[in-house]
């Protein structure tokens, strides 16, 4: 089924790609592509000396030599031409689009496999599973809310660190799947010497050079033990489960700490005024906000700025603070009677993955 999968997974790939195509015609904006492409002084061949500058400068508010290295790539292949750089967005997005799909018919089939704990999954035949996986593919493909990354070359770092991102799951998939449980004593660095696992860190590495967003992935890795993978549930140790980890957390402290320099340095991070129950209401809203433009993409900005006035009683506070709770109580009964793993795997996921960019930094 696996081949079947990565043939379907061709599918939405390439019908993104060509309804990008027309975003070939666009050329350079003046929001950030003067910095990072046309006015930007350091950008060359891929010279020791960029290379260099890459791995030290602060520019743009944000240290990420691998999207600065992509920059060099196009423009020794394309020289300033924008539309050399805008086909690598659309390629990247194409192929991200092909990982999700991907991903999803492996996350459907494991737990199937796995989870005896749950009703079974429904649509779980293999046509099931690949209208399914084909059906996720294309809804993120598609979706509007990806249009700034992709069409927008300054937001290359997105479509790239997503690229890791989702390749560095895939491999931590297979590692799983390809490692025998293990119960026994003296387990705890068998699965460093697998090459899934090497190829995951890796992944991992590349994903937060190009975007420090990334540094949700051990978490990420964390919620799919419990959740399809039920690590936890088939006997496995939770010391060799949590003791991998180590080098991938350890990755993302690094990066967190090298990332707020730049971040300070490009106004990203500064004082707040109001309490934590007041940044609590600022992400509590975000989230509700991101969800809202998940479902009805309409009238997506490029920025959205930080509110002045903040008050729990006011309609937008009130609403964001309703369906938090909601969605929490949902889940606490889900799992009390043990039919709602996927759902709570998912929102943690949700969750975890938006909390960089929900306002308490």
């Amino acid at each position: 089924m696996n081949k079947r999968i990565d043939a379907l997974a061709l599918l939405p790939g390439v019908c993104v790609i060509l309804v990008y195509l027309p975003v070939l015609n666009n050329g350079f904006v003046n929001s950030d592509d003067g910095d990072y492409i046309y006015a930007n002084s350091h950008l060359a061949a891929l010279t020791g000396r960029y290379i260099q500058w890459a791995f030290t400068t602060f520019d743009c508010g944000n240290w990420h030599p691998l999207t600065w290295l992509s920059y060099g790539l196009d423009r020794i292949l394309w020289g300033m031409r924008p539309m050399g750089f805008h086909a690598t967005n659309i390629i990247l997005h194409g192929l991200n689009t092909a990982l999700v799909t991907i991903l999803t018919a492996l996350f459907i089939v494991t737990a199937k496999n796995t989870s005896n704990r749950e009703a079974p999954v429904h649509g779980s035949s293999e046509g099931g599973v690949l209208i399914a996986a084909a059906a996720t593919g294309i809804l993120f493909g598609f979706h509007p809310i990806h249009v700034e990354s992709v069409a927008w070359i300054s937001e290359r770092k997105d479509v790239l660190y997503a690229f890791f991102y989702l390749s560095g799951t895939l491999a931590y998939l297979r590692y799983v799947q390809d490692t025998p449980v293990r119960t026994g004593q003296g387990v705890f660095f068998r699965g460093f010497t697998s090459r899934f696992y090497c190829l995951a860190l890796l992944l991992f590495t590349l994903s937060l050079l190009s975007k420090p967003m990334a540094v949700t992935f051990p978490v990420v890795l964390l919620i799919l033990d419990w959740h399809p993978l039920d690590r936890f549930e088939r006997g496995e140790r939770r010391s060799s489960v949590l003791l991998e980890k180590l080098p991938f957390f350890a990755l993302s402290l690094a990066s967190s700490f090298v990332t707020i320099a730049p971040q300070k340095y490009g106004g990203a991070v500064a004082p707040l005024a109001g309490s934590f129950f007041t940044r609590m209401l600022v992400g509590t809203q975000a989230f509700a906000m991101y969800l809202w433009k998940m479902l009805v993409p309409l009238n997506l900005v490029p920025y959205y700025p930080y509110p002045r006035v903040i008050l729990l009683l006011s309609t937008k506070y009130l609403a964001a603070f309703l369906i938090a709770a909601s969605i929490a109580v949902s889940c606490i009964v889900l799992y009390r009677f043990k039919k709602g793993r996927s759902w709570i795997a998912a929102w943690c996921y949700y969750l975890v993955t938006l909390f960089p960019v929900l306002g308490f930094i």
